[in-house]
């Protein structure tokens, strides 16, 4: 199973067994993790820090171990909690939700805008 864990002042990915959580733990992330996602054949977890996403391989014969993570690519993409905010395919596609941080968000207010329902309704009755 792989799980956060701020044991270090900072969130990081661990593994530990579920058959025998007694049997060890494995830090798999250096410098932060977040939101772990296991790869669909199991030899892979995937994490991120901030912005950036990350693969660890890892290999689970003869005895659990882990390769050096890697960066796969960073961008803005939606943190949504401890639920996530993405996900990872069979084929090894990521699915993310883009965060378009640049584009501020705009409000509109419309005032009496019960006047403003009669008057497109009487402008649509009148053509």
């Amino acid at each position: 199973m792989a799980y956060v864990s701020n044991d270090q002042a900072q969130d990081d990915i661990y593994v530990v067994r579920t058959s025998d959580p007694s049997g060890g733990r494995w830090q798999i992330s250096e410098g932060g993790g977040e939101q772990p996602r296991w790869s669909r054949d199991g030899k892979a977890i995937f994490f991120r820090n901030g912005n950036q996403v990350w693969q660890a391989v890892v290999h689970t014969q003869p005895a659990f171990s882990h390769e050096k993570p890697v960066l796969l690519f960073e961008g803005r993409y939606r943190f949504l909690g401890a639920v996530g905010g993405y996900d990872v395919a069979r084929d090894g596609r990521f699915l993310m939700v883009k965060n378009e941080l640049d584009i501020p968000p705009t409000l509109t207010v419309v005032l009496n805008w019960t006047e403003e329902i009669r008057r497109v309704i009487s402008a649509g009755v009148a053509h």
